[in-house]
Parts: structure tokens; sequence; C-alpha cells
């Protein structure tokens, strides 16, 4: 019987023993999760000489929303070595881009640190300002296709192998203007400005904003930017319901429109551009009319809403997501006044009515300022 439960101590020995060499094995075998890979970039600041830069901050941008970030918006994407550089004494400084998705950077390295994407570097100094081409940093045998205003040099790609990108420093070009009212007089105090951007893949339109400025006029109307890059750029000025006077028409190079030009491409070699803007001390666009029932009777109380954009053609959020509303009186009257004459869409609402709604802009058209009629259909009891 002693002997018995000597054997039987002595299997059980052997099978632990076993259970954990097994254990053991297994994980042994399990692999072992490899370090994150990085590809790099680098980056050399130049002059229009071609001489090297040295001392100039260089800041990375992202246009995705891992990496969004504006020059003037304090953003966690600000650290030194990550996302700011100071060029070397040779004019140069080198980029890491992790080779996995930018959210997952803080799990992996410990730091938002630029991940899958696409990107730019920028730099101002001075009087001097730069934009590289766009760096494409995607995984391998994945070809996306990026068209935006920066793109017309080219991209460049990271891979296994050293980048080089050059990032020229050069002065900009002036806008000379003046602001008048609608009698020709001078406005002084207008707050006109420019900014550029790298068109993000943000909701909100074309994002990214760099390089921005602002001024006012003085007493006889004028103002000046100075230093904007050459490239395609934004005039900010009133052209809000909200915020009187508002700019009604432009003069660009001599050339008169009948509405704000606030995109402008500057022409090869362009070093100054003059415009002249014409602000109204009212809203100059009025929508009005009468809602009416089947048989030609004024409907009170009637809700309308024109969506309002700022430009012919879409292209911002603000151009999408602005309302104007006004109720019918007892007459059915209404009136709606505007700061442009882009309305994309009405729509008008009543009790015991079938709602109406009007797409212009899916005719590809825009509904002109004017005065016209609605008639609406009583719901079917």
């Amino acid at each position: 019987m002693l002997c018995g439960n000597r054997y039987l101590s002595l299997i059980r020995h052997c099978l632990v023993v076993w259970g954990i060499c097994v254990l053991s094995g297994i994980a042994a075998a399990e692999p072992r999760a490899s370090p994150p890979s990085f590809r790099k970039v680098i980056v050399r600041v130049i002059n229009e000489r071609d001489e090297p830069m040295s001392g100039v901050t260089v800041q990375l941008l992202g246009t995705g929303r891992d990496a969004l970030q504006a020059m003037d918006i304090d953003s966690r994407y600000n650290e030194p070595e990550v996302w700011r550089f100071i060029s070397d004494a040779h004019g140069r400084c080198t980029v890491r881009f992790g080779c996995f998705k930018g959210f997952d950077s803080e799990k992996l390295v410990g730091k938002d640190v630029p991940g899958w994407g696409r990107f730019y570097f920028i730099a101002e100094t001075g009087r001097r300002r730069g934009v590289s081409r766009g760096i494409v940093h995607q995984p391998r045998g994945e070809h996306d296709h990026y068209d935006d205003e920066w793109s017309r040099r080219g991209t460049v790609k990271t891979g296994d192998h050293l980048v080089m990108v050059t990032l020229r420093m050069r002065p900009g070009l002036s806008v000379r203007g003046r602001v008048l009212d609608i009698a020709g007089k001078p406005v002084r105090s207008f707050s006109v400005g420019s900014e550029q951007n790298l068109g993000s893949e943000s909701h909100t339109g074309y994002g990214n904003e760099i390089f921005r400025q602002s001024t006012f006029t003085d007493e006889d109307g004028r103002f000046v930017l100075n230093d904007i890059f050459p490239n395609t750029f934004y005039l900010g000025a009133s052209m809000k319901e909200t915020a009187l006077p508002v700019w009604m028409r432009t003069s660009l190079r001599g050339k008169w429109s009948a509405v704000p030009l606030d995109k402008i491409t500057p022409r090869q070699g362009e070093k100054e551009i003059r415009m002249m803007l014409v602000v109204s001390p009212e809203l100059p666009y009025r929508y009005s009319g009468r809602i009416l029932d089947e048989e030609g009777s004024p409907v009170s109380g009637a809700a309308i809403t024109l969506g309002i954009s700022r430009h012919r053609q879409s292209r911002s959020y603000e151009d999408s997501h602005t309302f104007l509303h006004a109720d019918s009186d007892n007459d059915g009257r209404f009136e709606i006044r505007t700061a442009t004459p882009f309305v994309l869409w009405i729509s008008v609402n009543a009790s015991g009515f079938e709602d109406s709604m009007e797409d212009y802009e899916a005719k590809d058209i825009v509904k002109a300022p004017g005065q016209w009629n609605i008639t609406l259909r009583r719901l079917k009891e």
C-alpha cells in the first residue's frame, strides 16, 4: 500500500513538471509584439538663393483628423522634435513618421506622433515663409489620390529609404486695397484679413488655416496686407447678416465683379495685387413674397427658412449651414434680407398644410433676390 502511494506521488509530480513544461513552451512559442517602425524624412530649409537657413522653426501639419492643427491654435500637436523642429547649421532637421495610425500612437509609443496620413511642413521667419510639397505617408501598396491647391508641385512619398524635402523660404506678395461704401465714400476701421489653408479632411470644408493676418482700413479707407505666401489665399471681410457693413462687390486688378471675391490666386511673378471693396451699410438683398393656399387665400404664421451660401459654389461648412428664418404675417407676406445673393433652398412649414421644399442647389442654380409667391397644399383628412 505504501509502495502504491509512493508511485502515485511520483506520477503526480511528473504530471506537474510536464504541465509546467508545456505551459512554458506555449508561452515561449507566443510571438512577441514587434516594436513600431518609423520612416524618416529630412527637411532642408533654404532661402530663395538656395542657401541653407539655420535656426528656423519648422512646423509639421497634418491634414487628417488625427493630426489636424493650425498655427494659431494651442494644439496638443506642438511638442518639440515631434511636431516642431529647428533647422541646424546646415539648414536641416530630421522628422520621423510612425508606420501606424496616428490615433494609436499614444498606446504604442506613449505620446502623439505623426502616423499614416498626409502632411506639410511650413515655416515663417522674418518676412519669409515656406510651405513644402505634400508628404504622403501611407502603408506599402496603398495609392490614395490627393488633389488640392498645394499639390501643383506634386507630392513626396515616404518609404523604407531616407527621403529629403526642400522647404524654400521666400518673401511674399502684398495686397493693397480700399474700402468704399455704396455712395463712394471711404469706410474707416473696416476689418480686412487674409489666410491660406492646406485643404484638410475636416467636415468644415477647407481648413488647416495658416499664415493668418488682419488689419483695419485707415481714414481714407485704405488697407495693406504684406508678405502673403504666393499661392491661393482667402480674403476675409464681413459677409454675414449679423455684421454690418457687408461686402457687396469687388474690383480686382481693375475689373469689377458684382459679388465678393474672397478666393484669390496670384498670377505668375505677381508681387502686388490691387483691389477695391464696396460695402453696404444695410443688408442689400431682399427676398419677399406671399404664402397662399390653393384658393389663393393668405396663410399666416407659416415658417419660411432660406439656406444661404456665401459663394455661388458651396465650398465651406458655413456655405451649407447658414439658415435665415421668417414667419408670414396675417396677409401671408414675408421678407428676408441677406448679405449674399446665393439662396440654395427654401422651405415653408405651416400647420394644416403639406411641407414645401424647393431645392435650387439640386438643380445647379441659386435663387436670385426678388419677389415670389408660394402655394401650399392642405393636408388631406
